[in-house]
């Protein structure tokens, strides 16, 4: 995919250039090259330098992408490039960007035609009015997002939030890649081009099936926007956001479940800090299952140990400690995983089955408290349920009660 084509400033430690060139987004690769005009000097001096090549279009030049049936010139060097961010973001009041990676085929009903697909699905997210259109293009499949707002706005914030949108959604990462900006007069004055970030492999316990997506993003996005007004809060989203893919990934449990824990203990310090549910001198003498506990009577979240998980019910009796919930005993099990035994003799450690209940409650948890910070009260699958249908859904926790109150409609 070719982003540009005109002067670009090349950096590498304390050497710089500027020459022609293209910068190019090889997706399949998962590549951003910049390509430009042989420069033996400053090749060298790549060689043999540990910095990174940075490259941004030169100052002034104009950020309008090439017609698509522009053609690379044979500039004959390139360079691999991380990830370019340049102009002003908060001028814009249009954002175009790709998604790539798989929202899936059901996400909003698209089918293969000759002139692509008609299809798509509109939402608010922080103050913008978003829109993705499938497209199908051959054989890939790939998204197109435009939003709008009023007044000029963030466009990198927005950048941001839908990245942790799609990835909350998904599952796993879900790339949202070449992004530019327009003011009002629609000329191009930011642009975002980055490696793509997406995994191929799908992930099939997913909270929201196929199926809920054009019902699931709707009523979720306005919601996370919401959560992401406070600086804090956002950085604590996207940190934990970004460990609900991790969690259903391939790394060995012994590593997930800390990583799991250690995002609802942050969640539960935003929230309770934020909420005046304590104080941070308080939260220093609190233990994080205590933490864990005020956070889910703040959320609506049940704490009992599901019946049908009998390894952690019989953890909880070994210890002795028949008045643990699942606040305790998956922070006992985190616990004994990340910290040296007490007793040389016997470690304590958790069995294989103690793990994979502790994995399967932490991270029904863990995306039942993302959901309850952006207001979502739809229906969800629950991984308290294995074996079940995607489409055996039910409402979150805090909706049932409310719809037991207003009966049957």
């Amino acid at each position: 995919m070719l982003l540009y084509i005109g002067d670009v400033k090349l950096t590498c430690g304390a050497r710089s250039l500027t020459t022609p060139g293209a910068i190019v987004l090889d997706v399949a690769r998962s590549e951003l090259v910049v390509e430009h005009t042989p420069t033996p000097a400053f090749g060298y001096s790549l060689a043999i330098s540990a910095s990174i090549c940075d490259a941004i279009p030169v100052s002034g030049s104009p950020l309008e992408p090439p017609d698509t049936s522009s053609s690379i010139p044979d500039f004959a060097q390139s360079e691999l490039i991380n990830h370019i961010v340049h102009g002003s973001a908060a001028a814009v009041r249009l954002f175009e960007s790709y998604v790539f990676g798989d929202l899936t085929s059901h996400m909003l009903g698209d089918r293969k035609t000759a002139e692509g697909s008609g299809s798509q699905l509109s939402f608010e997210l922080l103050g913008w009015h978003v829109t993705v259109a499938a497209v199908l293009s051959g054989d890939t499949r790939f998204h197109v997002v435009r939003a709008t707002s009023e007044d000029p706005s963030d466009a990198d914030q927005l950048r941001s939030a839908l990245f942790l949108l799609f990835t909350l959604v998904a599952g796993r990462e879900i790339t949202v890649g070449p992004c530019l900006g327009r003011d009002g007069s629609g000329v191009v004055r930011w642009v975002a081009w980055g490696v793509p970030r997406n995994t191929t492999k799908r992930n099939n316990v997913r909270w929201c099936p196929s199926h809920l997506v054009p019902k699931v993003l709707p009523l979720l996005a306005p919601g996370l926007g919401n959560a992401m007004a406070d600086p804090t809060a956002a950085l604590v989203l996207q940190r934990a956001i970004q460990a609900v893919p991790f969690a259903s990934g391939s790394e060995v449990l012994d590593v997930r479940v800390p990583i799991i824990c250690s995002s609802i203990e942050l969640l539960a310090w935003t929230v309770l800090i934020r909420d005046g549910w304590a104080t941070e001198s308080s939260l220093d003498t609190m233990s994080a299952a205590a933490m864990m506990r005020l956070l889910a009577r703040w959320a609506g979240i049940p704490t009992e140990i599901p019946d049908s998980m009998s390894a952690l019910r019989g953890r909880v009796n070994s210890l002795g400690q028949r008045g643990w919930e699942a606040p305790e005993v998956l922070f006992n099990v985190r616990n004994r995983l990340v910290h040296p035994p007490k007793r040389f003799e016997s470690p304590e450690w958790p069995t294989r089955a103690e793990l994979l209940e502790t994995w399967q409650l932490s991270t029904w948890f863990l995306e039942l408290i993302l959901l309850r910070l952006s207001d979502y009260s739809g229906p969800y699958w629950s991984r308290l349920r294995l074996g079940r249908s995607g489409f055996d859904t039910e409402l979150v926790p805090w909706a049932q009660g409310q719809a037991a109150d207003e009966g049957p409609s």
